[in-house]
């Protein structure tokens, strides 16, 4: 047994490690698996903002070798008053269930060694699956849990699976099965309890989680989010190149302020955090029934915000709308060319950000590795966009 100064994420980290050194990373990546690191963890667990006294019911959905729960567990271990701890930690990979069980055990063993009181629940089915149905509303309050902590698995639905047909009152299209987690969880907690997830930050915005977004927010109210400047920096050592965002939210309606933090990379230390507070309405935008989520990395940015808001129309109401392009790269690889092969195909040059400098559109052939020219062919069609007048921004100037 370890002791609470090691503290329960040393252990779960070797457990991380020998389970990633019995598994391929192709194979992690295609279940959606993606460990949490342990500083992101302690991260996650302090930013629930207090502890219930009494007994703790804690939901670990996707719960991988239960890092997330050893963090939460380590914390309580530190409180002078005793608590009843209950996890119901949820996975259905076999290769999985052997550490997360004797990471159970093991912060079983430190909680009661602290005067605490632990028990542990291993669901090993399908956690969409057997809570889409189930009839929540109107349940006495004890059958929900007090909080939830989560790094759901990350991949795309196809719109016809039992998984998207059973959660079709919140997704819509190709969702993400990490947006049906965050659903049923949020269904699960009970009343004024309090959910931190890390997820994509891709459902803040767009007509995929548009639908989501409605039904989440309209259920729980954002209190802390907190920004990763890196895209690398979260999931390093599982070379993931995704914008990822940590959640705090709590299931009531109460409008107040929302903590917007900020970390270079996995420096999540206060002297390491920029730190701010937003009105929920600078957060949440909703004047179309969007609901998007607005949050920005710095003050310079939170001001361009504020001063496109004080604007007297917006876009769409001047019939503008703004896009990335519809070319999703490692979806059209069948179109792409390095360049105009000959004049007999019909091909049409792709715009990169290099391509796009001050007042000016330069086309080039293939440069650092992005191919310079796209098919035109029936295929290829609803990703092309008409020859028409835009307006081309480039991130970086």
């Amino acid at each position: 047994m370890h002791t609470v100064d090691e503290t329960l994420l040393d252990f779960v980290a070797a457990q991380q490690r020998r389970h990633d050194a019995k598994s391929c990373l192709t194979e992690r990546k295609g279940k959606g698996h993606f460990g949490t690191p342990a500083e992101i963890a302690t991260f996650m667990a302090g930013m629930f903002p207090k502890l219930p006294t009494g007994t703790i019911r804690i939901l670990d959905p996707g719960a991988g070798v239960g890092t997330l729960s050893a963090a939460l567990c380590d914390r309580i271990a530190r409180l002078k008053q005793p608590r009843k701890v209950n996890v119901e930690a949820w996975e259905n990979d076999a290769g999985l269930l052997p550490f997360l069980a004797q990471t159970m055990s093991e912060c079983r063993d430190v909680l009661e060694s602290r005067g605490h009181e632990f028990w542990f629940t291993l669901r090993t089915d399908d956690f969409i699956l057997a809570n889409a149905h189930r009839p929540l509303f109107g349940k006495v309050s004890t059958d929900r849990f007090d909080l939830v902590i989560t790094n759901p698995p990350y991949f795309k639905l196809r719109k016809e699976t039992e998984h998207a047909r059973a959660m079709s009152h919140v997704v819509h299209g190709q969702p993400n099965i990490y947006a049906l987690f965050l659903a049923v969880s949020a269904d699960l907690l009970r009343d004024d309890g309090y959910l931190v997830a890390i997820t994509p930050r891709s459902y803040f915005s767009g007509p995929y989680f548009q639908r989501f977004r409605r039904w989440f927010f309209d259920r729980l109210t954002p209190r802390h989010i907190h920004l990763f400047e890196s895209r690398t920096a979260a999931f390093r050592d599982d070379a993931v190149l995704q914008e990822n965002v940590i959640l705090g939210a709590q299931k009531c309606s109460e409008r107040a302020d929302v903590t917007v933090t900020v970390s270079d990379g996995r420096d999540l230390s206060p002297s390491g955090l920029q730190r701010r507070a937003l009105s929920y309405s600078q957060v949440i935008d909703d004047p179309k029934g969007d609901c998007i989520v607005r949050v920005s990395g710095n003050d310079v940015d939170q001001q361009i915000v504020d001063a496109i808001d004080r604007l007297p129309t917006r876009f769409r109401d001047s019939g503008l709308e703004i896009s990335t392009g519809p070319v999703v790269h490692f979806r059209a690889t069948e179109f792409l060319l390095d360049d105009k092969i000959n004049s007999d195909m019909a091909s049409a040059p792709l715009l990169w950000m290099h391509n796009v400098r001050p007042f000016v559109t330069n086309f080039s052939a293939r440069r650092n590795g992005k191919e310079a020219h796209i098919k035109v062919c029936e295929k290829s069609h609803s990703i092309l966009l008409r020859a028409k007048r835009y307006v081309g921004v480039d991130p970086i100037v």
